[in-house]
């Protein structure tokens, strides 16, 4: 009787898999089940919200048992189940939109249908009863790959995953919008007030521009007192101030993955930043304890804590909706003393490491070659281009310059940096050693200055006259210092520690 029992249970499991032709896949990664064509077709599936496709991805996004995921996987992992537990158990409507997609289903319209909140006049099938149990399996499942995470990743990486997800969407237009304001309020996506405002308030303004292209094509809503607009205006009236900022910035950080605004947006933000960079003559670099790098202790090339820092703080701010372009004019404040702007180091620097080439030589103006030579540069250190270089990259990018290239310009700025506590704290002893080296390298240079590029052989006397006036000034600098202070100041050698730390 037992081994009726489990031949009957063996074959029931196989009727219901057969029954649902459920893409249920195995516990592995997804690269190991399925060819590029089929992973993309099932992604494309499940961003459209079929829910066997949402669990096949999910599925092998987080196999069981999968351990030391890299950063990369997480991120896959925590956007593609999170999406799924959101379609699964998270809606405000859930129930509506399964009845909806039962509807359509009978039609023969669409070929899912979800299951939740059966009226009393629904009658379903063995088949489709199957259907029900297999899907409340895969959902507690999916259930536990999301605790799984919760437990694997940190608060900011689910916030950047619901902004991988807003992205994604956004980018569809405005059906995407759409999707993603219905998607917004789903408690795992864990989503701000004012996140969910101004995915309503973006869904509208997508629809809106729709409708004026031929709305006829569609019907009236479910609901004859509701419309996208009402839906949005009731969000942002909830908003406290502080959420109204923040709504604000959340909505155009949606708007600019519209797919007809992003290039005009992107042209729109770079010549409005060019006009602030331009009105920039002398510029000091944000002070350490303003920057998350420094705050970590890493003020130089490579420290783990340092990096993480800066990590979780662009993520915080793709979150938000911002870059650390829209941070940067800010931080930069107009100087007390005459001395190289950011932008004329950066230049500089960027010469030197074979980024860009001058015809004149730096000339202040953050335009379209620096612009470019700075994404190259980022490129080269494999991250994402972002155009504007954040205070740690013009730091790094000086000391290699100085360092590594040799470069005597570099290496006089780095003096000014150490010098005056900009970028990094203020060492003397590091600022006279880079003294020493510019000077060194500078007079090697002008000994054959007909070898030099003209703008090089032109610059340079200048440069070797700042040197001077630096030297000065720092011997002043020492002077003013407390015994104590000067002695363990002075006790820094390259060989101990390096310069750029």
């Amino acid at each position: 009787m037992r081994g009726a029992s489990l031949r009957f249970a063996i074959g029931a499991l196989a009727a219901l898999a057969a029954a649902t032709g459920a893409l249920a896949g195995d516990e592995a990664p997804c690269a190991e089940q399925y060819s590029l064509e089929e992973h993309l077709m099932l992604e494309w599936a499940a961003l459209a919200g079929d829910p066997h496709a949402q669990f096949a991805v999910a599925q092998c996004a987080l196999p069981e048992g999968s351990r030391d995921l890299t950063p990369a996987q997480t991120a896959y992992a925590l956007k593609w189940v999170t999406l799924a537990a959101c379609d699964a158990t998270g809606a405000d409507d859930i129930g509506a939109r399964d009845r909806r997609s039962r509807r359509l289903k009978a039609k023969g319209d669409i070929s899912f249908r979800r299951f939740h909140e059966i009226d009393q006049d629904e009658s379903l099938s063995r088949k489709e009863r199957r259907f029900v149990e297999y899907r409340e399996h895969k959902t507690k499942e999916l259930m536990k790959r999301l605790k799984r995470l919760n437990k694997l990743a940190t608060p900011t990486e689910f916030d950047f995953a619901r902004a991988e997800i807003a992205e994604e969407l956004s980018r569809f237009g405005a059906r995407g919008q759409v999707r993603l304001a219905s998607l917004s309020s789903c408690k795992h996506l864990n989503a701000p007030a004012s996140f969910i405002a101004a995915a309503w308030a973006a869904a509208a303004d997508a629809w809106d521009r729709e409708w004026s292209r031929g709305g006829v094509v569609y019907g009236s809503s479910e609901r004859s007192d509701w419309s996208f607009r009402e839906e949005a205006e009731t969000r942002a009236a909830d908003l406290s101030g502080k959420e109204l900022a923040q709504y604000q910035y959340q909505l155009e950080w949606l708007k600019r993955f519209e797919p007809s605004r992003l290039e005009a947006l992107e042209a729109e933000a770079a010549l409005a930043r060019l006009g602030e960079l331009r009105t920039l003559q002398t510029v000091e670099f944000a002070p350490p304890a303003e920057d998350d790098a420094a705050a970590a202790g890493d003020l130089g090339m490579a420290d783990a804590d340092a990096a993480d820092a800066e990590k979780a703080r662009d993520l915080l701010l793709v979150a938000a909706g911002l870059e650390a372009a829209d941070i940067a004019p800010s931080e930069m404040r107009r100087a007390n003393f005459a001395g190289p702007s950011v932008t004329i180091a950066t230049q500089y620097a960027l010469e030197a490491l074979g980024f860009m080439e001058f015809v004149n030589g730096p000339d202040n103006d953050y335009g379209p070659s620096t612009i470019e030579a700075v994404a190259k540069a980022q490129r080269e250190e494999g991250h994402v281009p972002t155009r504007w270089a954040s205070h740690r990259e013009v730091r790094d990018m000086v000391c290699r310059a100085a360092t590594e290239a040799e470069d005597p310009v570099s290496y006089f700025n780095l003096a000014t940096m150490f010098l005056r506590g900009q970028g990094y704290p203020r060492q003397l002893a590091k600022s006279q050693y880079a003294l020493d080296q510019a000077e060194a390298l500078i007079e090697v240079k002008l000994i054959d200055a007909d070898a030099l590029p003209e703008w090089k052989a032109d610059q340079y006397p200048t440069i070797r006259a700042e040197i001077k006036a630096a030297r000065s000034e720092l011997e002043e600098a020492w002077r003013a210092l407390p015994p104590a202070v000067r002695a363990e100041m002075s006790s820094w050698r390259p060989i101990d520690e390096p310069l750029c730390r």
